[in-house]
């Protein structure tokens, strides 16, 4: 098995780890803090790996810069997609459409395709995870500003993506890369919300540590997708990192003890093919 292999089988292995702390996110009373708190223990452990893998070239800071500064908005357009629809339902609609965006920009703008199947398994998991947005029947009708804020924030996911997969290949080791991406990323989110909301973190960062936890699952997983990036196109390793989605539908039936219809057992199989299909085709 050699290493792009190897990359996307621990991608996949990250996708339940991602899974864990966007449950912790859609658990907490105000997402927005929630998710600036997980930037702090991402800091402490980015600052002496910053240190010890410093930036040697000004074309790695800038897109460290640009993919912190889209990362930001990301945050903060996600956050609102929570707060105008279930996470369940705008959710997947904002991490199914990357994948093919990407798919797109690699077959006709960079002219570097990906295989035939990987290309099946992409498309296959996508719609399987962007079908998840309208799967489910409840109370909780799905308004059309969620919608919206979905698929901005799809293109917030599938901008920093692409800057992180050119950034990290331009820069001398991947650790100089991502231990910088998480240290100026904190900066720029977490200075101007202290000022902004000093007393409001100070009390959900005293309710809910949980946010030290889901901080470090997010940075682990997010750094071994920009790891996977050396060595696999983009658009592999964001379809197995939406295959959090099914996990985080698995976790809300298990441990949330939200109901299921058949319907989602049906769009996780179909998933669960597309993930074969790009295991086996990259």
């Amino acid at each position: 098995m050699d290493l792009k292999s190897i990359s996307l089988f621990i991608v996949l292995l990250a996708a339940v780890g991602s899974a864990f702390w966007n449950i912790n996110v859609k658990k907490s009373s105000d997402r927005v803090i929630f998710v600036t708190l997980m930037v702090i223990p991402q800091f402490l452990i980015a600052l002496p790996l910053a240190l010890l893998f410093p930036i040697k070239t000004l074309s790695s800071l800038y897109y460290i810069v640009a993919s912190s500064l889209v990362q930001t908005g990301y945050i903060i357009f996600l956050s609102n997609a929570y707060n105008h629809g279930l996470i369940n339902r705008v959710y997947p609609l904002a991490i199914g459409i990357p994948p093919l965006l990407s798919l797109l920009v690699w077959h006709f703008v960079l002219q570097k395709p990906v295989t035939i199947i990987a290309d099946l398994g992409v498309i296959l998991l996508s719609f399987g995870i962007i079908s998840f947005t309208f799967a489910r029947k409840d109370d909780h009708a799905i308004s059309m500003r969620g919608i919206l804020y979905a698929a901005v924030t799809s293109l917030f996911i599938f901008s920093y993506t692409l800057i992180d997969t050119f950034g990290v290949r331009n820069t001398y080791h991947p650790l100089a890369y991502i231990s910088w991406l998480f240290f100026i990323k904190a900066l720029i989110l977490f200075i101007p919300m202290y000022f902004l909301y000093k007393p409001k973190l100070y009390r959900v960062a005293k309710e809910n540590t949980s946010y030290i936890f889901a901080g470090l699952l997010a940075g682990v997983c997010y750094g071994i997708a920009i790891w996977a990036f050396t060595y696999s196109r983009t658009p592999p390793v964001l379809a197995l990192r939406s295959t959090s989605m099914v996990f985080v539908f698995l976790f809300s039936i298990f441990y949330l003890k939200e109901q299921a219809s058949p319907k989602i057992f049906l769009l996780t199989l179909l998933g669960a093919v597309g993930i074969f299909l790009v295991l086996i085709g990259e």
